[in-house]
């Protein structure tokens, strides 16, 4: 198990919100029992109105090569490796990287609410840790694909799409993924996208 614990992201304050319009997204927030195929087609319609965003708004310089991170189920049906390959017209190793991985929240002391006590203790091989700094907060986070290389991983700007709740679990996911890229003196920009979640965590 590999702890990480550092301060607040250096990008921190460069964060910034922004709304989009898709027809796509507001079909699927006003038909909330929509499932499998048609869903999916929505989903993806809607991440690519996203893509186009990025470029739109200037947030992505053409040429770049992103990589999809997937955290969960969550994000792999945000379809966003899929979503960038189809508005570029690209595929396979000229398209956009995907990483994947697991993350699950808890507290490092006894404290059971909304998530499980003592979960920077006991990490089972393979699991890394991280530790909201100033924050009884931790994450778990295993199974990772796609960060062998990390010069590929972090080549380019990295593409979260994820339903948001409290945004603890991403936070935390965010933290670690700030501190792997400030490692690696490859410190890309981050965009994270939501079809619906909770407005609470942007504060």
């Amino acid at each position: 198990a590999k702890p990480h614990s550092s301060g607040p992201p250096p990008c921190g304050k460069m964060a910034r919100i922004s709304r989009i319009f898709s027809a796509a997204g507001a079909e699927i927030v006003a038909k909330p029992f929509l499932v499998e195929e048609e869903l999916s087609v929505l989903a993806q319609t809607c991440s690519e109105d996203w893509v186009r965003s990025l470029e739109a708004e200037s947030l992505i310089v053409p040429g770049q090569k992103p990589s999809s991170l997937e955290i969960l189920n969550g994000g792999r049906f945000y379809y966003t490796q899929a979503a960038w390959n189809a508005v570029h017209g690209t595929k396979g190793e000229a398209g956009c990287g995907l990483l994947k991985l697991r993350a699950k929240r808890g507290h490092a002391s006894s404290e059971t609410y909304g998530g499980p006590a003592n979960n920077d203790k006991n990490l089972e091989p393979g699991m890394e840790l991280y530790r909201s700094p100033g924050s009884d907060w931790c994450v778990r986070l295993w199974d990772f694909q796609g960060f062998d290389d990390i010069a590929i991983a972090f080549a380019g700007p990295i593409l979260i799409g994820d339903t948001i709740g409290t945004g603890t679990t991403l936070a935390g996911v965010l933290g670690w993924l700030v501190d792997k890229m400030v490692a690696a003196k490859s410190v890309q920009d981050v965009h994270v996208f939501t079809i619906v979640g909770a407005a609470e965590w942007t504060r």
